[in-house]
């Protein structure tokens, strides 16, 4: 206590002033404590979170382009070329890492390597989701499907591709074809849309070429598709949409029937009806099956458009077909029926041919203007004087006639010389033909060729006949014979 204190003065200051000094360092001290204590903790928070809240679990999935996993080796590195590796693992290894920007890169056998950025600042966990290609050399130039198809219709997929590989062929198992039609089958078809087996459609190396896909169109159950292509092994794909719609009516109509002469032509109109579709017929062909009893390679009479016929949408589409009956042609019966196909049709479509071939009437007769000549014989010069007789070979069919021989013969038993008095040159009648509707003349001359053999002029007859033999225009193989008796005398 103080010296000076007075406990009856009323005066409550007791204590002197250096006592009253020291609660004030001991708070000083208190808060120099907590002071330290405050920063010891924040270090302690902040060297945790440096070293374990500030890290990112990463782990990588690396698979090919069909979904297998495969073996890899992943770097990670601050820097794009991937030149200071911080990490190196492998696939699905999980690994911790400091948050930040990162590159990585991915290598694996047989695969084309990987170098990416990944962004490992605001998550805790990072998966990363990693696709490898091959280094395969297709490319997909461009696909066609038909823009609108109809459930049930057949319909071909053109893949028209680059193969750049020195060496190497490929085939349709190394394309893959995704979208609507993935679970659709198909048969691989040639150039004229024949079914091949998938060993021969192959893509060739260093070729530019298409593979064609036939599909039976499936119901999706939506109006628009699409369909994906890509070579297996890689990402890049070509894309195109299709619709279904309904399936189209499309009436083919014409009458090829009746009766046609041979020599003669006749044409026939057949009409496709297009006028009710939204669709347009890119690739409508026409075939012809026909049988005949009597005459050959039948097929070669008719003309008919070959090749793809385009029909418009909303249009219909008028041709002609002709038949050209040869001029030989024999009675015959032709049974037959145009066929039209195309991807748009469920189904061929036919048109009946019934055609009846009918020979043309066969008018030919051969004349002579004179059938009895009388010679005068000098006796003086040794000579008979020469008649021009004149053979007319009269054509009144409508179709040429072959003759295969004019011969001069003998009707006497006895007398047998008539070649020595009947002259027929063998330049008469040019290519030994007569056109229908014609009836040239052939000169006939008449005299004694050897007058020495003229014999007994009492009874100085011959008896000779003129023989003209023609080829059946419709039986080559058979000939007819016409005969032109000639009495010749000489006096």
């Amino acid at each position: 206590m103080s010296k000076d204190f007075d406990p009856f003065s009323g005066n409550n200051s007791y204590y002197s002033d250096s006592y009253k000094d020291k609660p004030n360092k001991h708070n000083n001290q208190m808060i120099t404590v907590i002071l330290v204590i405050l920063l010891i903790g924040f270090g302690i928070y902040y060297a945790v979170s440096f070293l374990f809240l500030n890290q990112v679990e990463v782990s990588f999935d690396v698979k090919n382009t069909e979904g297998d996993v495969i073996p890899s080796v992943i770097r990670i590195s601050k820097d794009p070329m991937i030149t200071n590796v911080i990490k190196t693992l492998s696939n699905n290894e999980i690994t911790k890492i400091k948050k930040g920007n990162y590159h990585y890169s991915v290598q694996a056998t047989g695969y084309n390597q990987l170098k990416k950025e990944i962004d490992l600042k605001s998550t805790k966990i990072k998966l990363e989701t990693v696709t490898l290609e091959k280094n395969i050399p297709i490319n997909i130039k461009n696909i066609v499907f038909p823009e609108k198809v109809y459930v049930g219709q057949t319909a071909i997929l053109e893949i028209y591709y680059e193969n750049t590989s020195q060496t190497t062929t490929y085939n349709v198992d190394d394309l893959i074809i995704e979208g609507d039609i993935k679970e659709w089958d198909f048969i691989t078809v040639d150039f004229y849309n024949d079914p091949i087996s998938k060993q021969d459609a192959l893509l060739y190396p260093l070729t530019e070429d298409k593979i064609s896909l036939r599909y039976i169109v499936q119901d999706t159950k939506k109006k628009t598709n699409n369909i994906s292509v890509r070579v297996k092994y890689k990402e890049q794909e070509k894309k195109i949409n299709f619709e279904i719609i309904e399936e189209p009516n499309v009436p083919i109509t014409g009458n090829l029937s009746g009766e046609i002469k041979s020599g003669e032509n006749k044409n026939y109109n057949i009409t496709i009806n297009n006028s009710r579709n939204k669709i347009s017929i890119p690739d409508l062909t026409l075939s012809l099956e026909i049988t005949s009893n009597n005459n050959e390679d039948v097929n070669s009479w008719f003309t008919y458009p070959l090749g793809n016929i385009f029909v418009d949408a909303s249009k219909n589409e008028t041709k002609s077909i002709s038949i050209s009956v040869p001029q030989t042609a024999r009675d015959d019966s032709l049974e037959g029926k145009l066929i039209f196909n195309s991807s748009v049709f469920r189904e061929v479509k036919e048109i009946p041919i019934t055609i009846t071939i009918k020979e043309p009437n066969i008018s030919f007769t051969t004349s002579l203007n004179k059938t009895d000549v009388k010679l005068k014989y000098d006796v003086n010069n040794n000579v008979t004087n020469v008649e021009i007789l004149r053979l007319t070979l009269d054509n009144k069919s409508t179709i040429d006639i072959d003759i295969a021989s004019i011969e001069v013969l003998d009707l006497d038993p006895i007398r047998k010389d008539c070649n020595n008095f009947i002259f027929i040159s063998e330049n008469a009648l040019l290519n030994m033909k007569v056109n229908r509707n014609t009836k040239p003349e052939i000169l006939v001359n008449v005299s004694a060729i050897d007058p020495n053999l003229i014999g007994n002029l009492i009874n100085n007859i011959r008896m000779c006949n003129i023989v003209v033999e023609y080829k059946h225009p419709f039986r080559m193989e058979e000939t007819n014979i016409i005969t032109n008796n000639l009495t010749i005398t000489v006096e």
